[in-house]
């Protein structure tokens, strides 16, 4: 057979703006060279496969990304109340203390002077109410030793407080996060000597949908690669650093969050994390493109160099009803599949595939005409 037949594959896809076909890779032997051309070509023709697809644009989740940590349900800072010199530091960061418990005493010998001089004044007076009453019992003289009494007793009482001020004390049972001060540090009323705080339970800020939670709701976050179990405390609008989530979160709200940290597995500081917050490449993907997969998540199928990919996604807020932001591991040159004319797998391979068919016994007429046109070739797909 003086003919030749050569094939060649070509994809076909059908997109917003032009359509190719899209094939299986799957190469066909000849059988023999004596079939007829037209044999040849029903037995080695491809089925015909059409893939809607549109490409992917791309946003960095870093956009997105907002710090959100653990913090005390409470905490306060250790003031001293009198300016003075710091006698002793009873405490270290990490110690837990009861109520009540001392911090930190200040030098506190002038204050018990003036306590034992008040106590002095009060035993004097006692003495001339004493005097008074036994010497004349005049009411007014007894009056006045009992209003000088109760003056010198107030004094007394006042003097005992300035010096129970030299003990600062924790406000309340708690963990001491910082000390601040050391022995012989000069400090002024109102300085801050140590941090307080209560772990017994944490609190975090998250952005939710306000239509999501409620308060008394509970929710599960992830801290640093652990699980935790939260309760929603309360709901409220979300301050201006959270307003870029807004695109992908539908009514955006601020969920004020309460873990329960009795064992002590978690720390202030300790960033949170909320599946809201995308941590994978961000894209707006047709609606219909998604589906299910074997274990129920959603997912996404594309083309990535010729290789149909699953891709795991996480929906994020609906923008109308044909078009919906996802995050996912996308790659930039993805294109996502609307559809297709038959079911694709993940890892199917496709490449073009065109062929030309063989032309009949040519004669110099034909030759010459032939070769003075373009050439002109069929495209099928599998």
């Amino acid at each position: 057979m003086n003919s030749r037949s050569m094939a060649f594959k070509i994809i076909t896809i059908s997109a917003t703006i032009s359509c190719l076909g899209l094939v299986a890779s799957v190469a066909q032997d000849r059988n023999s060279n004596r079939r007829s051309t037209k044999q040849a070509d029903a037995e080695e023709a491809p089925a015909a496969l059409v893939i809607k697809r549109r490409a992917v644009v791309l946003e960095d989740p870093r956009t997105y990304q907002i710090p959100m940590r653990l913090e005390p349900v409470r905490s306060i800072a250790v003031i001293a109340p009198v300016d003075g010199i710091v006698r002793s530091v009873h405490v270290k960061p990490g110690d837990v203390i009861p109520s009540q418990a001392d911090v930190v005493r200040m030098d506190d010998t002038r204050a018990e002077l003036l306590t034992r001089k008040a106590k002095a004044e009060v035993t004097a007076r006692q003495i001339e109410r004493k005097i008074a009453e036994a010497k004349s019992g005049a009411a007014d003289e007894i009056a006045l030793a009992d209003a000088n009494l109760e003056a010198a007793r107030a004094a007394f009482e006042l003097a005992e407080l300035n010096q129970d001020r030299m003990v600062v004390r924790g406000a309340f049972a708690g963990t001491i996060l910082q000390v601040h001060v050391v022995p012989g540090q000069f400090v002024r009323a109102g300085e801050a000597v140590a941090e307080l705080a209560d772990l017994t339970s944490l609190v975090a800020e998250i952005p939710a949908g306000r239509a999501q939670y409620k308060a008394g709701d509970k929710m599960s976050v992830t801290v640093e690669n652990q699980a935790a179990s939260a309760v929603v405390e309360s709901i409220h609008a979300p301050p201006p650093r959270f307003e870029s989530l807004r695109p992908l979160i539908d009514s955006l709200s601020m969920a004020k969050i309460q873990i329960q940290n009795s064992e002590g597995n978690f720390h202030p500081g300790q960033a949170v994390y909320v599946d809201l917050i995308p941590t994978e490449p961000v894209a707006v993907v047709p609606a219909l493109a998604i589906s299910n997969s074997d274990n129920g998540q959603r997912k996404v199928q594309v083309v990535r160099e010729y290789v149909v990919r699953d891709i795991k996604i996480s929906p994020l807020a609906q923008i109308n009803s044909e078009r919906i932001y996802v995050s996912g591991e996308f790659s930039p040159n993805d294109e996502v599949i609307v559809n297709a004319s038959m079911e694709l797998t993940d890892g199917t391979k496709l490449r073009p595939w065109v062929q030309e068919f063989d032309a009949p016994e040519e004669t110099e007429k034909s030759k010459k005409q032939f070769q003075s046109q373009p050439r002109k070739t069929k495209s099928r797909g599998l």
